[in-house]
């Protein structure tokens, strides 16, 4: 065999295991587990915080969410499913009042298997290692704001889906 044909036969075995390795390769994806709900509200306009650890969510003024007694929301929680190994570029978006009175500024932590939390900054890229499972759990809580009115004992819930980007860091 000569040198030319044994080189050529180590690149197509090289390119074919590179398409082995990449056909392993995941897309990251979203799900959701839980959405965030700040549960029945008083109703006049006001500001509260949902703290995504303790579950507490707290009168900050106003009479959206009187504090008459310990209030438990339900913090969100989302996971990401990414390629071990890897970064993944998130954004966390605050939800800007749409009509409803309603704006939200979120803050939590991405959980990573085995790393350190990495506190949530709202609006802003993040870079978020996968760790060994390729695993990242967002919790999240936040400060809801009504800036007029609401339904008096409305349950207030606010999706997220749609405000968190990501995408695997290049």
């Amino acid at each position: 065999m000569n040198i030319k044909n044994h080189i050529m036969r180590l690149l197509v075995l090289a390119v074919s295991i590179l398409k082995i390795v990449d056909a392993s390769a995941v897309t990251p994806s979203l799900s959701i587990v839980k959405e965030i709900s700040f549960g029945e509200i008083f109703g006049k306009s006001g500001i509260c915080n949902l703290d995504y650890d303790t579950k507490v969510v707290s009168d900050l003024g106003g009479g959206l969410c009187p504090a008459f007694e310990t209030k438990l929301g339900v913090p969100g929680q989302y996971i990401i499913t990414g390629n071990s190994g890897t970064s993944l570029v998130i954004q966390i978006k605050s939800r800007t009042d749409s009509g409803d009175g309603l704006t939200f500024t979120p803050s939590g932590v991405f959980e990573v298997y085995g790393r350190t939390d990495i506190p949530i900054m709202a609006n802003q890229d993040q870079v978020v290692p996968t760790g060994d499972t390729g695993v990242v759990t967002i919790r999240l809580g936040g400060t809801l704001r009504a800036i007029f009115d609401q339904s008096f004992n409305d349950t207030i819930s606010i999706e997220m889906i749609e405000g968190i980007t990501f995408n695997e860091q290049p």
